[in-house]
């Protein structure tokens, strides 16, 4: 490998990057370790940051870059929050999904996955 300039470690958060077998080790960190060895800057990109990164940046020790907007303007998702203790009561069930998430699913899946709010 040529000399390094910049390591780049994408949706950081991302569990993949985790080794469970040994010898165990996190892609993250062995990028972070790698790059001071090298004397470069690592860009930990992610919309949800690990808890981990989070924790650095709010502590100085990594510099925290945010992009205000969506790429190409693109309109944020629409979220809705819903209580699963509500959607216990009414349908006595322990479900993981909630039944709008459901309908939502089987719309996007009968509508050739185009978004859908049902």
């Amino acid at each position: 490998m040529g000399k390094l300039g910049l390591i780049i470690v994408d949706e950081e958060h991302d569990q993949s990057y985790k080794q469970e077998e040994t010898p165990r080790y996190n892609g993250r960190d062995v990028a972070l370790v790698r790059a001071q060895a090298a004397g470069v800057c690592v860009v930990l990109g992610s919309a949800t940051p690990s808890l981990e990164s989070r924790y650095n940046a709010e502590r100085g020790k990594y510099k925290l870059l945010e992009l205000p907007e969506r790429i190409e303007r693109r309109p944020m998702p629409q979220v809705a929050i819903l209580d699963m203790r509500t959607e216990f009561l009414e349908t006595r069930k322990q479900s993981t999904f909630s039944r709008r998430l459901i309908e939502a699913i089987g719309c996007a899946w009968r509508t050739a996955s185009r978004p859908c709010c049902c």
